[in-house]
């Protein structure tokens, strides 16, 4: 059907089909003399090869973009790095509800801890 629409005489196809996707139609075409199965064999072959150099491109090319992508984030990570350790550390004193440690340094009596405890934990079985 292919052969008479497009007009072909002796014809061999073959798909390019780089990471299981066809990609691409090879169409072998000549007048003369009828195709063998070496003639298949050697299309076939060609048409594998030109995947795998289309795979190639196509992984160097994610390959480039995964590196710049690297780069990017290892930078990020080291200045972050870089702020964090140089940048100056200020603790606030009061935000209008007191004191933040109210208790630093302090050792709390029996009495406090006492009233940490709530009523359920008194009650509740052991």
């Amino acid at each position: 059907m292919t052969k008479e629409a497009l007009a072909l005489d002796e014809v061999v196809l073959a798909a390019v089909v780089p990471e299981s996707r066809a990609v691409a139609l090879l169409v072998f075409d000549r007048p003369g003399p009828p195709v063998t199965e070496e003639d298949r064999a050697t299309v076939d072959l060609f048409a594998h090869l030109l995947g795998l150099a289309l795979m190639r491109v196509v992984l160097r090319l994610r390959m480039q973009e995964l590196s710049a992508e690297l780069r990017h984030l290892t930078a990020s990570a080291h200045a972050l790095m870089h702020e964090a350790l140089e940048s100056p550390i200020g603790l606030p004193t009061d935000h209008g509800h007191g004191p933040i440690f109210t208790t630093a340094g302090r050792v709390a009596t029996h009495a406090e801890l006492g009233e940490l405890l709530s009523d359920a934990s008194a009650t509740s079985p052991r």
